[in-house]
């Protein structure tokens, strides 16, 4: 089964990340299981506007400021177009989960994230850039690894 192309979001705030957990529902790909925010590309939208569209959908959070990093193939044969969005603690309140959009979103640190039941992808991410990511919230900005 191919799955449709997607954008998704690394949204960092201090040292913590935003994950979203996925419906409990056995017709979805990964149930009940926690993912980084984002999701499918609609025809005649470009990977930019799909990330903003679906972030505010599960999010509630209108994003402004997002950088593209990589283009990685998803286990389910699709093409992921992901980002890094940095946000201020201020605004961690400000997620909420959208209508029928999952179960919930809550901000978690990698070490907290990595115990949880994580899709394939995030897990992947979170193992393979665990240094990486802890760098740039330390220093707040996209390092150069990350998109290698």
């Amino acid at each position: 089964m191919k799955s449709k192309n997607g954008a998704k979001a690394i949204i960092i705030s201090g040292d913590k990340i935003l994950l979203f957990l996925r419906d409990n529902k056995a017709t979805i790909p990964y149930p009940n299981c926690w993912s980084f925010v984002g999701g499918g590309i609609e025809k005649g939208e470009s990977p930019e506007e799909a990330l903003k569209r679906e972030v505010f959908e599960e999010t509630c959070f209108k994003i402004k400021k997002f950088e593209f990093v990589k283009k990685i193939n998803g286990r389910l044969g699709e093409n992921v177009w992901m980002y890094i969005v940095f946000v201020d603690k201020k605004d961690e309140s400000k997620f909420k989960i959208g209508a029928d959009e999952g179960q919930k979103v809550s901000w978690f640190t990698i070490e907290e994230a990595l115990k949880l039941q994580l899709t394939p992808g995030v897990l992947d991410v979170l193992s393979n850039y665990a240094n990486i990511l802890a760098r740039m919230m330390k220093e707040k900005r996209v390092v150069e690894q990350m998109k290698k």
